[in-house]
C-alpha cells in the first residue's frame, strides 16, 4: 500500500475482506517476499523519504594513510536518543534501542540509558523506572 516514501503498510485479505496491517517500525513491506523488511530492500522503497533520514555523503578516502572505506556508517537520530540509523552502501536503516537504553556514539551501540548524556530527563526517567522495575521482577 501507499508509495515510495509510505511502504510500511499491507493489505491482507480473508473472507473477502481487506485488513490493513502496519510493519514493526523502521520496517518497509516487501512484495516480493511477503514480509516486512530493511527498506533499503525493498526495491520500490525509498528508504530516505519514509525513514526521514538522509546517509551523508561518505568521506573522502586518503590513500596516503592506507584508510579503509567503511562498509557502514552509524548516525544518532536527531529527535530521539534510542534511536539511531546504520548507513549500508549509502542507504539508511533505522534502529531502535530498548526502553532502558538508548545509542551510545562512543559505542556505535545501544547502552543503559544513564551512559547516554543527550537524552531528554523524560526519557531517562522512565528508563530508569523500567530498569527497576526489571531488576525487582528477576528478584521475586
Amino acid at each position: 500500500m501507499g508509495d515510495a516514501s509510505h511502504c510500511g503498510q499491507f493489505m491482507n485479505c480473508a473472507a473477502g475482506r481487506g485488513f490493513v496491517f502496519d510493519c514493526p517500525e523502521g520496517l518497509a513491506w516487501n512484495p516480493a517476499t511477503y514480509k516486512c523488511d530493511w527498506p533499503d530492500q525493498v526495491e520500490d522503497c525509498d528508504a530516505e523519504s519514509f525513514l526521514g533520514f538522509s546517509c551523508p555523503a561518505p568521506a573522502p578516502k586518503s590513500e596516503l594513510l592506507g584508510e579503509q572505506e567503511a562498509d557502514y556508517t552509524f548516525h544518532p537520530s536527531q529527535d530521539n536518543c534510542q534511536v539511531y540509523f546504520i548507513c549500508i552502501e549509502g542507504r539508511p536503516r533505522r534502529i531502535g534501542c530498548s526502553e532502558d537504553q538508548a545509542f551510545n556514539q562512543e559505542l556505535k551501540q545501544c547502552d543503559d540509558i544513564e551512559n547516554v548524556p543527550n537524552c531528554s530527563s523524560a526519557i531517562r526517567e522512565k528508563g530508569a523506572q523500567i530498569k527497576a522495575a526489571r531488576l525487582h521482577a528477576k528478584k521475586n
